[in-house]
This record gives C-alpha cells, sequence and structure tokens, in this order.
C-alpha cells in the first residue's frame, strides 16, 4: 500500500514539476468542480461518502451504506463529467475569446471528455461497466469491459507515443497512460 501510494505520489509530482504552470492550476480546479460533481449525485442517490482518497489524477470515493444500482452508479460516474461540461457551457457563454475564462472553459470540456475514455479507472469505464451489468452477466460485462479498458488505454498510449516523438506533444500525456495503466494494475491486484 506505500508502496502503491508512494509511485502514484510520484508520479505526479513529476506531472507538476514538468507542466506547473496557470493552465495547470485551471485544469486542477476544473478536477475540483469534476469531484463536486460526484459528491452531489453521490448524496442526491441517498448515500454519503466513507472515505476520499486524493490520487495522482482524481480521487478514489468509497461510498458509506448498501449497494446501489446499476443505474444509481451510472448516474455517479457521469456526474463529474456533466459537472464540467455545465461548467465549460457556461464560462463559454459568459467568457470572452482568449481569457482566462475561455481556457478554464476548454479545460473543463477536455477534462470532462478525457474521463469519457472507456478506461477502468476513468469515469468513462465504470459508466461502460454499469450499463454493461444492466444488460449481460456479471462474468461477461467484467471481461468486455477489461477488453475495452485495454484496448482504450492502448490507443491512447500510442498517441501519446506520437505526439512525443513528432514534438507535439509533451510528456504528461505519456505520464498520464502511465498512471493509468499502474492504477488498474493496482485495482487488480486488490
Amino acid at each position: 500500500m506505500i508502496r502503491r501510494f508512494f509511485v502514484i505520489f510520484a508520479i505526479g509530482l513529476l506531472f507538476l514539476y514538468i507542466e506547473l504552470n496557470l493552465f495547470t492550476l485551471m485544469t486542477l480546479l476544473a478536477a475540483v468542480v469534476h469531484e463536486v460533481g460526484h459528491f452531489v449525485a453521490i448524496r442526491g442517490c441517498g448515500t454519503g461518502v466513507k472515505q476520499v482518497k486524493i490520487l495522482g489524477v482524481g480521487a478514489d470515493i468509497r461510498l458509506t451504506g448498501r449497494l446501489l444500482s446499476y443505474k444509481k452508479s451510472l448516474v455517479i460516474a457521469l456526474s463529474g463529467v456533466i459537472a464540467n461540461f455545465l461548467l465549460a457551457v457556461v464560462f463559454f457563454w459568459v467568457a470572452e475569446v482568449g481569457s482566462y475564462g475561455h481556457f478554464f472553459a476548454i479545460y473543463n470540456l477536455m477534462l470532462g471528455a478525457f474521463n469519457l475514455f472507456p478506461i477502468k479507472s476513468l469515469d468513462g469505464g465504470e459508466a461502460l461497466a454499469c450499463l454493461l451489468y444492466m444488460g449481460l452477466p456479471i462474468s461477461a460485462a467484467e471481461k468486455i469491459a477489461a477488453t475495452v479498458s485495454n484496448i482504450a488505454l492502448f490507443l491512447l498510449w500510442t498517441l501519446s507515443v506520437y505526439l512525443l516523438i513528432w514534438n507535439i506533444g509533451r510528456v504528461s500525456l505519456l505520464l498520464l497512460c502511465g498512471y493509468l495503466f499502474l492504477n488498474i494494475e493496482f485495482r487488480q491486484l486488490k
């Protein structure tokens, strides 16, 4: 457990060291909005928060009480994305093009869209699993969700390497892919 925390913490520090600027801070603020969206949905679904672990990217929220239906779990999984999209709409509406508010809208839009990737440790992966559980036996749903997650992560990693090689992107996307991979591996060890 301590080793997992150290690895994730080290990746987070490396990311901040490489990418620390005003736009990184806007992304972190968009992440806070995202997590608040989850909290609002959790309360709206009639349950509470037992534990919150701040991770290198996002948070791991443990719920109190009974198990929720797949529909309520789906609402909770998508609520952070919805919060980001709503805030993006508001800032696109009120901010001038090229202003910090405009960039904040873009970062909310990007964070929401990124979280829709069907990767296990992202909201899109959780949402996909909920949808599959609603219509398939659990074992089949888990296999499909894991396969889609692995393919999506591989494609994202391939894109990050391509962008890095052609000097279009920065190392942060590659680090994010490494974090997501490690997070999936550590979850499977539990």
